[in-house]
């Protein structure tokens, strides 16, 4: 459960201690004085208040337990403005167990790039091994060479799509060369962001319109 404490010093004069005091009062979790109150009933400026409260006092916000490793998740806020938007925050984990969560979100996500990117390579050597592209008819080796010409997604789209990304008979051909390994559709989610080639098949391709 989240709960707080206000520290002031003991060393304080009576003037300044009853300042402090005013500043931090809460009643029903509302600040009983704004700041302009308490300027106005002390005859204090804005920037004088602002040193003292921050010099003589603060607030420790307690979050309560962290539900990774059990300790408790304290914070001191020297402000009313903290104070609020800290006890709105809904913390569940202390710091050092976010950025741990965080690394092994990250690592998880490159373990997991590095798994496609190892798949995507047995791929495409399969496809070297059996020279998959000789299976192909001279118009889609004509459509594939395009393909690996133009190698970017706005180009691609451009060139051999015509201009209509959605051209059925065109992605009919592109699935085709993915399904044997010869390139390789990036995905996110249903959306496209780009296309994926092996130098060994782009090379072995343009070598049979060289020749």
């Amino acid at each position: 459960m989240k709960d707080f404490k206000i520290h002031i010093d003991e060393n304080l004069d009576s003037k300044s201690k009853k300042i402090v005091d005013d500043y931090w009062l809460i009643q029903n979790s509302v600040f009983l004085y704004k700041a302009s109150e308490i300027i106005q009933m002390h005859n204090i400026t804005q920037g004088d208040l602002n040193k003292l409260v921050k010099k003589h006092s603060y607030c420790e916000i307690n979050h309560g337990n962290c539900q990774e490793c059990n300790e408790e998740m304290k914070v001191k806020i020297c402000s009313k403005t903290d104070f609020n938007s800290t006890m709105r925050d809904k913390i569940h984990t202390c710091s050092e167990c976010r950025i741990e969560l965080r690394r092994k979100s990250e690592k998880e996500y490159q373990d997991k790039l590095e798994e496609i990117r190892k798949r995507k390579l047995a791929y495409f050597d399969k496809a070297v091994n059996e020279k998959k592209w000789i299976e192909l008819s001279k118009n889609e080796l004509n459509l594939l060479y395009k393909l690996i010409e133009n190698k970017t997604k706005s180009k691609i789209y451009a060139n051999v799509f015509e201009g209509d990304s959605h051209s059925r008979s065109t992605w009919g051909y592109v699935n085709k060369f993915e399904g044997m390994g010869l390139l390789s559709v990036i995905r996110n989610g249903r959306s496209v962001s780009g296309f994926e080639f092996d130098e060994r098949i782009n090379e072995a391709v343009k070598n049979l319109f060289l020749t």
